[in-house]
């Protein structure tokens, strides 16, 4: 039998606010990036612990691009 899936933690309407930018990019299936041509990763489905590294990342700047550094 499958494991029940974990309880989601956090305010789901304040997640709604803080990520309403990112869908423009992040929420489109398909999307790519004009300069440097790559696939833009879809927020839905990403693991809270993939989330947090990544914009850890980009904060602490070991992660760059100039959209995500805004």
């Amino acid at each position: 039998a499958a494991a029940a899936p974990a309880p989601v933690k956090g305010d789901p309407a304040r997640g709604r606010e803080l990520t309403y930018t990112c869908h423009g990019c992040h929420g489109v299936v398909g999307y790519r990036n004009a300069y440097p041509n790559y696939r833009v990763p879809l927020i839905v489905g990403q693991s809270e612990q993939y989330l947090v590294s990544a914009l850890t990342d980009y904060k602490n700047g070991a992660r760059k691009h100039p959209t995500m550094q805004a």
